[in-house]
This record gives C-alpha cells, structure tokens and sequence, in this order.
C-alpha cells in the first residue's frame, strides 16, 4: 500500500471557488512546494502506519491510492476521492492521511457488510458519522499510541473534540477502548462480539 501525492490545479481551483475564496495561481507553486515537503514527511512513517493499521484491524489494504492535495476545501479531508488540505504542520498532515487511511481500509474491507451490520444493530439511535467513526476512532487510538505514544493520541483528542459530532464518538470510543485493545480480534469480530454479548 503506498500513498501517491498528486497536485490537480482544476480540482484546486474548483474546490477554492465551492468554498467562496478567490482562487490564485500562486496556489500551484505553494502546492508544489508543499507537496515536497509532505511526501518526504509521511514516507518516513508510511510502512509502519500502513503495517500497524493493518495488523489492529486485521483488515488488508487492496491498493495503492491517489491523495490529492488542495488549498481551500470546507473539510479537512475526505476519504473517497482521497483530498486533504494542504499544512505546513507536517506531524498534522500526517494524523490526517492516517485517519483518512483507516476509513478507506474500512470501505475496502470484504467484511465492511458485517461491520456494518453490527454497528447499526448496536447503535440504532445513531447517525452515519457516528456509525462511520467508531470503528475508525478505535484503530485510530490503538495506531496511535503503539506508533507515537499516549501524549500524541491526547493531542489528537483534544483537536477532535472540537470538531462537531466527535466529541460524542470519542465518548463512546474510550469506553470501549479497553476492551478492544485487549481483545485478540480485529475490529469486525470486536463489535460482533459486542453484538452477540449485548
């Protein structure tokens, strides 16, 4: 699984003019630096995110995937197609791409229908961001603190509790941080088991 940085001037200058912004092409040349600058950055982590986020999960990526960067979007990210804003903040950049990693290894798993099942059955008063996210934030957390440690994964908690709708999934992801972490199995048999033991 490698990921491969990619600059599209139109789909920047679409993205920019969504947003309400002025689009420059002075953006190009910034984006070419960055670009640089972000690829040397995640290609030092790249392997080991990919390896560890396999191994928690117990989930397999099926591809290499395109990221597009961009100067002006109203996310941070999106997972599909694979876009983040571009940071000068390159440890950031990086959380990012690793939580966007995991909703795609998500999306591409074989077992995204079980997964599913058993969230919606678990949490039926639940909307789909939440559904979404629980799993991720719980490969997230166990990805983070092996690789980065438990003061890397408090930092990332505290930026996302102030984006709207995850302070709840972080609630609910730390009650059962535990266990999971504990747990022998991958993320889909964790919340079958969950299910069953419900």
């Amino acid at each position: 699984m490698k990921v491969n940085f990619f600059y599209s001037a139109p789909y920047d200058k679409m993205l920019t003019i969504m947003s309400n912004l002025d689009y420059s092409t002075s953006q190009i040349s910034e984006a070419k630096k960055c670009l640089g600058e972000i690829e040397k950055s995640w290609r030092k982590v790249e392997k080991k995110v990919v390896k560890e986020i396999e191994k928690i999960s117990k989930l397999k990526f099926k591809e290499g995937v395109t990221c597009f960067l961009v100067k002006n979007m109203g996310y941070n990210a999106l997972s599909h197609p694979l876009t983040i804003k571009m940071n000068s903040d390159y440890d950031k950049f990086n959380d990012v791409l690793l939580h966007e990693m995991i909703h795609l290894i998500l999306i591409q798993s074989s077992e995204s229908k079980e997964l599913l099942y058993s969230l919606n059955r678990l949490y039926q008063k639940k909307d789909r961001s939440f559904i979404a996210h629980l799993p991720l934030l719980l490969i997230e957390r166990r990805v983070v603190e092996n690789l980065f440690g438990d003061k890397h994964y408090k930092n990332i908690l505290k930026e996302d509790r102030e984006i709207e709708g995850l302070k709840e999934v972080w609630e609910e992801t730390n009650r059962l941080y535990d266990n999971f972490k504990n747990s022998k199995s991958g993320i889909v048999k964790f919340f079958e088991d969950e299910l069953a033991n419900k």
